[in-house]
């Protein structure tokens, strides 16, 4: 009698991002790190024999990736296809729009298979349906082992998710493992942002015996792993550093599988980055001269470069005031100073802009101009605009900003497929908040109006009370004098 095998192994990574565009001044290196990260991957899945590796979405930085990016990422799969190795991904909000239509033409993920098909397994309940797979939103690893998957879809996640797959039907006999590219909210440190976030509650009802999460590019230990009743969530954060403010340690989970007893085991593997990237920051609420900032930016670096033999990409960031309102720190003496004492290793490409006038925070990186993680992205905005513009309209405009914010998050999929909103809803939005503003301006004008009226009404009673005054005497001078006096009025 031939047993079947009971223990299994698998790798589970996600959000890559292969063939990063930016910054643009660090992209080749970026590129080639990137590639080397995944062949590490790949080198580890043939060295322990897994059944298969699980990718958990955002393959690619982008819609259109190189072709020498997609080319090397072929020849990687080409290598796990010899070994019998699966290569198991969803599409992440990176690798597609989430939009059918994108469905038919093909997503990022698919150049991969222009030349060798079946050399991975995208899977998608959308995507199955409209290319008419033989299993919906779901492969069979063998018959003991069933992945399921839900690519990025943003708000509708969840939706997707309940209108394809129902607890009932999930076959309690096989050790069942879902990937979702999306953040969960009792398992991430979710940022503070309009991005979704779905309650763990409403995953574990479902009853998979792993959950596999992307979109999370940190990797904690305390929040990379969460066990809620018999569901196991695994977030194993993205293994390259994509920001230069991601935190932690980065790496992929390698799992062994006891289908019998449905024990999981796992083991967090690091990987080694072909440079060390980092972000300082200085943070002082004193005023300081330049000098003072100099050294502390001299005492963080030199601190950096005895905690690695890696080559460093830094950035830097200051929150803080200069004590004299003519001081200034020279961003190209500064960097020159640090190239000269600490070497070839530091790769600086920082705009030193410290204020002297404002408590600020400036961002010392000018290609990394998006906003942090945790950030709320909607009152960062607000801040600005309040700041910025006259307050008489910024109430009017902050409204008009939490109407596109709302539009923007309900068409998300066709903002991302063409840029651009329906034409319709374009219309619709920049009409009502035409009405608005000009509403408010329209008080601001009757408030004007009604002063100018005013105005108007009280040199009207002043011209009215001169020409009385005028007929008075003109008439008392015709009785003393019988002469006319027009001529002095």
């Amino acid at each position: 009698m031939i047993m079947k095998m009971a223990k299994y192994k698998l790798i589970m990574t996600g959000d890559l991002h292969l063939d990063p565009s930016r910054p643009f001044e660090i992209k080749d290196k970026r590129v080639k790190n990137f590639n080397n990260i995944f062949k590490q991957v790949i080198d580890k899945a043939i060295e322990e024999e897994v059944v298969g590796i699980l990718f958990l979405g955002d393959l690619f930085d982008s819609f259109s990736p190189s072709p020498s990016v997609v080319n090397f990422v072929r020849q990687q799969l080409l290598r796990l296809q010899k070994n019998n190795i699966i290569f198991y991904t969803i599409f992440g909000n990176h690798d597609s729009s989430g939009d059918i239509s994108t469905f038919k033409t093909g997503i990022s993920i698919d150049y991969v298979q222009l030349v060798q098909n079946n050399i991975l397994e995208l899977i998608d309940p959308r995507i199955d349906t409209v290319r008419k797979k033989k299993t919906i939103g779901y492969r069979d690893i063998n018959s003991n082992i069933r992945i399921y998957g839900v690519g990025y879809y943003e708000s509708k996640t969840l939706e997707v998710l309940q209108t394809f797959f129902q607890p009932d039907k999930i076959d309690k006999n096989k050790f069942n493992i879902l990937l979702l590219h999306v953040f969960v909210k009792g398992v991430n440190e979710v940022p503070q942002s309009r991005q979704t976030k779905i309650p763990i509650n409403e995953l574990t009802k479902f009853g998979f015996n792993i959950v596999g999460i992307g979109h999370f590019h940190g990797h904690h230990v305390k929040d990379g792993i969460k066990k809620d009743r018999d569901t196991l969530y695994m977030a194993p954060g993205s293994p390259i550093n994509w920001r230069f403010n991601h935190l932690g340690t980065q790496g992929y989970y390698l799992l062994e599988l006891d289908t019998k007893t449905k024990d999981i085991k796992y083991q967090f593997q690091k990987v080694q980055s072909q440079y060390l990237m980092k972000r300082i920051l200085i943070n002082e609420s004193d005023k300081h001269d330049s000098s003072y900032y100099e050294f502390k930016i001299f005492e963080r670096v030199d601190e950096l470069v005895k905690s690695t033999e890696l080559p460093i990409i830094l950035t830097i960031k200051i929150k803080g005031l200069l004590t004299d309102e003519s001081e200034t720190l020279d961003s190209l003496e500064i960097k020159n100073k640090i190239l000269t004492k600490f070497g070839k290793e530091i790769l600086f490409l920082n705009k030193v802009n410290l204020s002297s006038l404002n408590y600020e925070e400036v961002s010392l990186l000018e290609e990394d101009t998006s906003f942090d993680d945790e950030e709320n992205y909607d009152e960062v905005v607000i801040k600005q605009i309040k700041k910025r513009v006259d307050p008489q309209l910024s109430d009017v405009i902050i409204d008009g900003f939490r109407q596109i914010t709302m539009v923007y998050d309900t068409h998300y999929d066709k903002l991302l497929k063409s840029g651009n909103l329906p034409k319709k809803i374009q219309d619709k939005l920049t009409s009502n908040i035409e009405k608005k503003v000009l509403e408010h301006i329209n008080n601001i004008s009757k408030s004007d109006n009604d002063k100018i009226e005013d105005s108007q009404k009280e040199e009207q009673k002043e011209d009215k009370e001169d020409k009385e005054i005028k007929t008075k005497v003109q008439n008392s001078s015709k009785k003393s004098s019988g002469v006319g006096l027009d001529k002095f009025f």
